[in-house]
């Protein structure tokens, strides 16, 4: 059962693009299909989902490793998402199934600094 309830308004603006309200002082942020469907005045809806699982991601892994009394900062984290047509020919975030059985869409690669010694690379 979840203890909050998050609403993110969209409002259509022009064709494909949409303003989307975080609510508080979060500025309202454009979301818009690159051309031919949109203008790209704003990041992709698979740009804006990209963004939202590496952030997600990286704050479990922040979490976890905080947890172990581990400072990892700064963390990158590069999300690559397959964009492409499925089985029924519509454009998509592809699923393949991963080697253990899992299915995905989209990879995370992670890159927590380790050590803070001068010149180290890891």
């Amino acid at each position: 059962m979840s203890d909050t309830t998050i609403q993110v308004p969209l409002v259509q603006q022009h064709d494909y693009r949409f303003d989307i309200h975080f609510g508080g002082d979060v500025p309202v942020l454009t979301g818009d299909e690159p051309a031919p469907l949109g203008t790209g005045l704003g990041p992709s809806p698979v740009q804006l989902l990209s963004a939202a699982v590496g952030n997600c991601l990286s704050d479990s892994l922040l979490f976890a490793l905080r947890k172990f009394k581990q400072a990892p900062e700064p963390i990158r984290c590069t999300v690559t998402a397959e964009v492409g047509r499925n089985a029924e020919s519509r454009m998509r975030v592809l699923s393949r199934h991963g080697k253990n059985g899992g299915i995905w869409g989209m990879q995370a690669d992670f890159r927590p600094q380790v050590c803070d010694w001068p010149g180290l690379v890891v």
